[in-house]
């Protein structure tokens, strides 16, 4: 068994499916709050959570705002706040970065780490291709010791000028129309190191997964087709 499918197999807390077969997952994105933070939002958080009681909570990118929070202690003091409802109820936890996470001027690794320090937070992270928060989390079974489902996550990272990626450029190459989007893309690295993992595990299990995958900004293709209705044939 190789270091990344021990790493994709590892859990810091095991996730189950219920006697009933149902996992419930609750997504909350966008939370954009920094420590001078509005009550209601907090509270609506808990409120959610006692409501819907679920047996995962992703945080879905975006999960502070990052062009105000500045330092390492800020977000630590921030995710003290705001992983608590999860934290005080013994609910496990992940998150995927979005543009606002990346905002923040410290470096990703060092982010996530301070997020994975959380006891019930169950976030993996990559060190060794482009983005930072792509992980796989494999639910298990009620009855057996073997995965069910996979939950995965894909950092969507920030910004497309950072990256010296020309979209635009190779798509007038193609002779199609171009496009404005400014948000960066999922690597290729990442798609290749998500198609391996995948790959690896159902190896491992001698089976196909099925699975669920968490991003933040969405693949640039949906605003393609939106500015291009035209030509992609799609209705306003």
């Amino acid at each position: 068994m190789n270091n990344n499918l021990k790493r994709n197999l590892l859990l810091k807390t095991e996730l189950r499916f219920d006697c009933n077969g149902k996992f419930k997952i609750l997504m909350l994105s966008d939370i954009q709050e920094t420590l001078d933070y509005d009550r209601r939002t907090l509270k609506g958080i808990h409120k959610i959570i006692e409501t819907e009681k679920p047996d995962l909570v992703i945080l879905g990118g975006d999960n502070c705002d990052g062009t105000i929070l500045k330092t390492e202690k800020e977000l630590k003091d921030y995710l003290d706040i705001f992983s608590a409802p999860m934290e005080s109820r013994k609910i496990p936890w992940a998150h995927v970065f979005g543009n606002h996470d990346h905002d923040i001027e410290v470096n990703d690794i060092k982010k996530t780490k301070i997020y994975e320090e959380y006891e019930y937070c169950i976030s993996k992270h990559t060190e060794n291709i482009y983005g930072t928060t792509n992980f796989v989390l494999p639910i298990k079974y009620s009855y057996k010791n073997e995965i069910a489902f996979n939950i995965w996550g894909i950092d969507s990272n920030n910004l497309i000028e950072s990256t010296n990626m020309l979209i635009d450029k190779n798509i007038n190459l193609l002779k199609k129309p171009s496009m404005s989007c400014r948000w960066d893309i999922v690597h290729f690295e990442q798609l290749m190191w998500y198609w391996n993992s995948s790959k690896e595990i159902e190896e491992y299990c001698n089976k196909k997964i099925d699975g669920i995958l968490f991003m933040h900004i969405p693949p640039w293709e949906f605003q393609y087709i939106v500015e291009n209705p035209q030509y992609t044939n799609a209705k306003r």
